[in-house]
């Protein structure tokens, strides 16, 4: 499911570095900003039937696609969805 994951941020940032380096800064290289993070998450409801809110991620858990991933991941296996 990460990549499935990986690729959504890469569709909404229009940034395909984020499937190659897990530890690109997202927020500090203007990667991904707040109207990108909204739309991510409405992709990952649509797509994959996570649903997250911007309330529910700490400014850490938004730093790089790796920290990122493992969010939506922890998010997903607490609503019981599975790769």
């Amino acid at each position: 499911m990460d990549e499935k994951i990986r690729k959504l941020l890469a569709q909404v940032t229009d940034t395909p570095q984020v499937l190659t380096q897990p530890d690109l800064p997202l927020w500090e290289e203007g990667v991904l900003d707040s109207f990108g993070l909204l739309e991510f998450l409405a992709l990952l409801e649509e797509e994959l039937g996570i649903l997250l809110y911007p309330t529910q991620l700490r400014h850490d858990q938004l730093a790089t696609p790796a920290s990122l991933v493992e969010a939506v991941l922890q998010a997903a296996r607490e609503q019981g969805i599975e790769d």
